[in-house]
């Protein structure tokens, strides 16, 4: 047994959770990170949360500490915009590593979790699990820098190899990494080499209670589309990388089609004032797609109760394989057929248990028939759907996933 700088041998686990981007079910965004730490600290685990928060009010690296049912939680005020400049992100990720270093050395913690994004999470992670000779567990979220390489592209050599040192250097620190996605935990093993300790647990798929019909209806009328009409979800972010103007693309060729399927678009993003544009040009905005805010996760249920199916989309311009979207995620835990158009393990998996579409290699044009012969049949629809949660159920439950993290973060 190894023993901590500044703490007892043998201590009650004291568990530090860095986030720079913790979401509770009350926000916008993904929420493991708060289901994990509220079944830890039911498990009798202390659990400090680092996090950022963006208040204009309040001075730079300013603190906030609230309490989560037992959780503490740590505010550090960022100027960060999610959708803001490259160099005010980085300015943004920097700020959020120092601070919560330093904020970390009095927490004295036997534990250290850090989960990307950004990759430089891994920095406050090494530093506070060295300083205290604990055991730290990196998570990886996304790929890093390859996407961000492809989104900016990146020409320059040296400012490719040192990003990618440092992506090695980030995987080869921790105790343990847990990889969102088998194809993620693929590349992070082709980076680090051999020895690397490993392991695969996905996003959650929470299973929605199903809402009333009388709900239903309301979110229907609510956007004006009739109840005999098939209603699809994007839910999520509306930025470059998502490429959603073919959403608007196939909305238009939903219309002249005369289709019943329509669209419907929940989130926020840079792309979204433009992408609102795009279908008022092409006559479609408020008949075949329709836009609205971005809804916290506790108001999910409600509107996966109203749909009948839910996209997962990205820009076919960036590497997005082995993404573990939260949508892709949501959509199977509310019973409802998903909708993908990119390659990779999630397109293998929804093909192999019959619970979804790929539209991987089509244009908008060309998706409209594949969609016409099985989401507007009704029994394609509720088949597809039952298997759906049933994948959910066995192999992304919130119980499953807990467990295995809970085995990483401890063993």
């Amino acid at each position: 047994m190894q023993t901590y700088r500044g703490v007892k041998k043998n201590p009650e686990p004291n568990l530090l959770y860095l986030h720079q981007y913790y979401i509770t079910e009350g926000d916008w965004g993904g929420t493991r990170s708060f289901e994990f730490t509220q079944k830890l600290r039911q498990d009798g685990i202390a659990v400090t949360v680092i996090t950022a928060s963006n208040n204009p009010s309040q001075h730079l690296y300013r603190t906030n500490t609230k309490d989560h049912n037992g959780v503490k939680v740590i505010y550090i005020n960022i100027k960060y915009q999610r959708f803001g400049s490259l160099w005010r992100r980085i300015a943004a990720f920097l700020g959020y590593a120092v601070v919560s270093t330093c904020i970390a050395l009095s927490i004295k913690p036997t534990h250290v979790f850090a989960t990307s994004t950004p990759l430089s999470i891994a920095i406050p992670g090494y530093i506070i699990s060295r300083w205290f000779g604990c055991r730290y567990v990196l998570e990886i979220r996304d790929l890093w820098p390859k996407l961000p390489i492809a989104f900016l592209n990146i020409k320059s050599k040296l400012a490719i190899s040192l990003l990618e040192v440092f992506e090695k250097w980030c995987y080869k620190s921790p105790n343990h990494i847990i990889a969102l996605s088998p194809d993620m935990a693929g590349h992070i093993k082709s980076k680090a080499g051999v020895g690397l300790k490993i392991s695969v647990i996905p996003n959650i798929a929470t299973t929605l209670k199903p809402q009333s019909q009388g709900k239903s209806k309301n979110i229907h009328s609510k956007f004006g589309v009739g109840t005999d009409e098939i209603l699809g979800l994007y839910a999520g972010s509306i930025g470059p990388i998502n490429g959603l103007e073919y959403l608007v693309d196939l909305a238009f060729h939903l219309q002249q089609a005369n289709s019943k399927i329509r669209i419907l678009v929940v989130g926020n993003g840079s792309e979204k004032c433009k992408l609102v544009r795009y279908a008022d040009q092409l006559r479609v905005l408020q008949k075949t797609i329709f836009f609205h805010n971005p809804l916290p996760k506790n108001r999910m249920a409600e509107l996966f109760s109203a749909v009948d199916f839910g996209f997962s989309i990205f820009s076919t311009k960036y590497p997005m394989e082995s993404n573990s979207a939260n949508k892709f995620f949501d959509t199977l835990g509310a019973g409802r057929p998903i909708v993908i158009n990119y390659s990779g393990w999630q397109m293998d998996l929804i093909i192999r248990r019959g619970c979804g579409i790929s539209l991987v290699g089509l244009d908008a044009e060309q998706s409209l028939d594949r969609l016409r012969g099985t989401i507007e049949n009704p029994q394609w629809r509720y088949d597809a759907g039952e298997r759906a949660r049933r994948l959910a159920r066995s192999a992304f439950s919130a119980e499953k996933s807990y467990k295995k993290f809970r085995n990483v973060l401890f063993s």
